[in-house]
């Protein structure tokens, strides 16, 4: 929750001006909250390879959650969300002047890859980790 709140914090400082503020709804205008965007979906992109991690299988055997991929799932759900929020707040940015030109249009599309790849490769890492075969504690 803190390293959100640095993102946002971070976001902010980064350059709201108070135009972009007034026409804003929300609180965050649209440029602040793609950047804050962005760096949640990569910090949790960072998230996820640690739950990526705890879902391979170890001597001594993982958890049921762990193991069965359960909380990696949980991860590219957040992952997913904070994707499409990134998107809308990218045309929330680009909607009142479009990119014109090949580079502008370059620098677009770059972005949209960026925001798509992070959450379809968590999900296509989580499903090569749920078919490893798990171990588990006895206990469980």
């Amino acid at each position: 929750m803190s390293i959100l709140i640095g993102a946002i914090a971070t976001a902010q400082a980064v350059g709201a001006t108070a135009s972009e503020a007034a026409n804003n709804d929300v609180g965050l205008p649209p440029r602040a909250s793609f950047t804050t965007l962005l760096t949640t979906e990569s910090l949790i992109f960072a998230a996820f390879a640690i739950s990526a991690n705890l879902a391979l299988p170890t001597p001594s055997g993982r958890s049921k959650f762990y193991a069965q991929g359960r909380f990696a799932y949980w991860v590219v759900a957040a992952l997913f969300v904070i994707a499409i929020s990134a998107g809308f707040a990218l045309y929330a940015t680009l909607e009142p002047a479009p990119p014109r030109g090949v580079n502008a249009w370059a620098r677009t599309v770059g972005i949209v890859v960026g925001i798509a790849v992070q959450p379809l490769a968590a999900l296509a890492i989580a499903r090569a980790a749920k078919k490893t075969k798990p171990s588990f504690r006895a206990e469980e």
